[in-house]
């Protein structure tokens, strides 16, 4: 009876001695790497879960040097795609606190990346000269279920968190719209408690649990702004105002992070 069952499910059934007799060690050795190369994927993109999903040039003016400094503005919000467990006073200080994440976040991150900047309030009357100015808005919150994340995963109960940023040049006295970002993305896509599940245990419950219930929202907006400074940082290199060697690249929606595709195998190999 035994000889009638496949070769495949003692390996799966029957523990590491039978894996190496049916696949031999090689074989074994390369499925392991390609699994490992499978998990580092999926971690990578927990990790770098948001992205930009469209950038556009309204304007065929371009920038001639870098701005002395980009003011960062604040994010405005679309009233009706917040979809989170809060309102009155809880969901007004939840909007500030979001916002004022999302201008440090920025300053931050630019300051660091590319040139100084500084945060300013909606209304601040602003400098005309060799300057930037980047704002934008949140076009949807949705705060999933952290739960369903821990429990389940693979994308049950993510957060979602979609953003529109818009550089503008204030060189003139009229401000001139110099490059539009739109990001997306969430936290909850690595596997759940139930995706620690095996025939040789539980083992992997509770990390799984824990590492899908991590982040939420204040992370995404952490990743967002990331993201935001990557493509003004892009933009910057494409109007040659910066070297390669200095210029970030955003995350584009649907691609392999770089580090990721490196460790692909190719054609050859297989």
């Amino acid at each position: 009876m035994e000889d009638k069952i496949p070769g495949f499910l003692k390996c799966f059934f029957g523990g590491a001695r039978r894996c190496v007799r049916f696949f031999g060690r090689e074989k074994l050795a390369g499925a392991a790497a390609r699994i490992f190369v499978v998990v580092a994927g999926i971690a990578l993109s927990g990790c770098a879960s948001v992205s930009v999903y469209q950038t556009s040039v309204p304007t065929r003016k371009k920038p001639k040097e870098l701005p002395q400094k980009i003011f960062v503005g604040d994010f405005g919000f679309s009233a009706d795609r917040v979809r989170v467990d809060r309102s009155g006073e809880d969901l007004e200080r939840f909007e500030r606190d979001t916002q004022e994440r999302m201008r440090a976040q920025l300053v931050r991150r630019l300051t660091e990346k590319l040139v100084h900047a500084e945060g300013v309030k909606s209304g601040a009357v602003l400098p005309q000269g060799n300057y930037w100015l980047l704002e934008g808005n949140f076009d949807r919150i949705h705060q999933g279920s952290r739960a369903l994340r821990s429990l389940i995963g693979f994308g049950v109960g993510r957060t979602k968190v979609e953003t529109t940023a818009k550089l503008y040049d204030l060189s003139e006295r009229k401000p001139k719209l110099l490059y539009v970002i739109r990001t997306t993305g969430g936290t909850g896509s690595e596997p759940g408690a139930v995706g620690g599940i095996s025939p040789w245990g539980f083992w992997g419950v509770p990390t799984n649990a824990i590492l899908a219930a991590r982040g939420g929202l204040v992370l995404d907006t952490v990743r967002s702004s990331r993201e935001i400074t990557a493509a003004v940082s892009e933009y910057a290199y494409k109007n040659k105002l910066i070297g390669k060697e200095k210029a970030l690249f955003p995350k584009r929606a649907g691609e392999i992070p770089p580090a990721f595709s490196r460790i692909l195998p190719t054609s050859d190999a297989d």
